[in-house]
């Protein structure tokens, strides 16, 4: 799926580009498969949108075990909260697979959300997902392994479509579970006929997610 300017949902309202797309300040990125976007402790510059491709942000606990905090798709703006807060990062931003970003500088998009008011409403909506997607999250620690991970797959199946570049280890680390637990999730389901998982790759199968 690509996208051009006008196709980034995030910065469209009423089929009006909530940023003016022509402007200097809005410039295109490459990242190649496992490049990085941030780390955490970096300095809060720029707000990124994903044109193609796919992002995930993650956090290290004290432990060192890496945490998967969400994925990003076409369309969808890596960590738009963080163009209102004051410090660094408290996460870290990696490229999925070969992704194609929107940047702009954070003042920039403050700015305009400043001159434009009328678009206050759309940012709550954007900030709005993300807090019901963190409630959705805190939800899935009550539940066992497997359920925590089709409920994620079906998510995930919803918003991106039938192939989820993702390994094992990657949907272990956004489930909260071992890696042993989630291959061997995946290979019940695989089993079943519900998905097609190979070398960084799942492909849902059938009709029931």
């Amino acid at each position: 799926m690509e996208l051009g300017p006008k196709g980034l949902r995030t910065l469209e309202l009423s089929g009006r580009n909530f940023l003016d797309l022509k402007n200097q300040n809005l410039t295109q990125i490459k990242l190649p498969k496992g490049g990085t976007l941030w780390l955490e402790g970096d300095r809060i510059a720029k707000i990124y949108i994903v044109k193609e491709g796919s992002l995930k942000v993650v956090k290290t606990s004290y432990n060192s075990h890496e945490i998967t905090l969400k994925i990003c798709g076409p369309g969808e703006t890596a960590c738009l909260e963080s163009a209102f807060l004051d410090g660094p990062y408290q996460c870290e931003a990696r490229a999925l697979t070969s992704t194609t970003l929107w940047e702009f500088p954070a003042e920039h998009f403050r700015l305009k959300i400043r001159e434009k008011g009328q678009f206050h409403e759309q940012i709550i909506k954007e900030l709005a997902k993300e807090v019901c997607q963190a409630h959705c999250s805190l939800a899935m620690v009550c539940q066992q392994a497997n359920e925590r991970i089709i409920n994620v797959l079906r998510e995930l199946n919803r918003r991106y479509g039938d192939k989820l570049a993702l390994t094992h280890e990657e949907i272990a680390s956004l489930t909260g579970v071992t890696r042993e637990t989630a291959s061997r999730v995946l290979s019940k389901l695989e089993k079943s006929g519900s998905i097609q998982s190979s070398r960084g790759m799942i492909r849902f199968l059938g009709a029931s997610w």
